[in-house]
């Protein structure tokens, strides 16, 4: 990746773009009164960019592979658009400010992070949320330099379902949801049953 290089297709996804800058600010007001309607539209506006944003970025996957990517440590760099891979020793906090330039330049990315090997022989795959991190350990790739996008995607569904592990059934909805929410921040595009999961919540009352 090129930091300093202008993306040529840094503005043509405004759609997702702007629609997913919308649904944040919208479940962000949410949040706060926990309005359950409120935050059920809200997913729901984010779903529907998060699945734009996720479609953009496998078109160009599709073409140019899964890109192991190092990011750069400036914020104002332009990342490529596509599937990115963040290799150690940077780690998920690294694919969250890929994931953040993405969206402030309008670049449809979708990242997460792998660490080194276990002594057991799987690889550790990791996203930072808010203040979060979610983490899991999946069978490796075939190839390390060159990760197919179907590895991509098997690695992006089992930290989607490492966060729903992670839900803890004692606590009350209103705390479930908000932890929850702080996880699916670090896991935008293929996280359509967080998200139903998270509307679930939104919609129970405590006792």
């Amino acid at each position: 990746m090129n930091p300093s290089a202008q993306n040529q297709s840094s503005n043509t996804n405004a759609d997702w773009c702007a629609s997913e800058r919308e649904a944040r600010r919208s479940l962000e007001s949410a949040r706060g009164p926990r309005d359950p309607v409120l935050l059920g539209n809200a997913l729901t506006q984010l779903r529907d960019a998060w699945a734009a944003r996720a479609h953009a970025a496998f078109e160009h996957a599709t073409e140019h592979g899964v890109q192991c990517t190092e990011v750069p440590n400036d914020d104002e760099f332009v990342p490529q658009p596509g599937v990115h891979l963040i290799t150690a020793p940077q780690v998920g906090a690294d694919a969250r400010r890929l994931l953040t330039a993405g969206l402030e330049h309008g670049v449809p990315v979708l990242a997460l992070a792998r660490e080194p090997m276990t002594k057991l022989g799987e690889r550790p795959v990791a996203v930072l949320g808010r203040g979060v991190v979610i983490r899991t350990r999946i069978k490796p790739e075939d190839d390390v330099e060159c990760p197919s996008l179907e590895w991509w995607k098997t690695a992006f569904c089992a930290l989607v379902q490492a966060a729903q592990r992670a839900d803890d059934p004692t606590a009350s909805p209103e705390r479930r949801l908000e932890i929850m929410l702080d996880r699916l921040d670090g896991l935008p595009g293929l996280s359509t049953d967080l998200i139903e999961d998270a509307r679930e919540l939104a919609s129970i009352k405590s006792e």
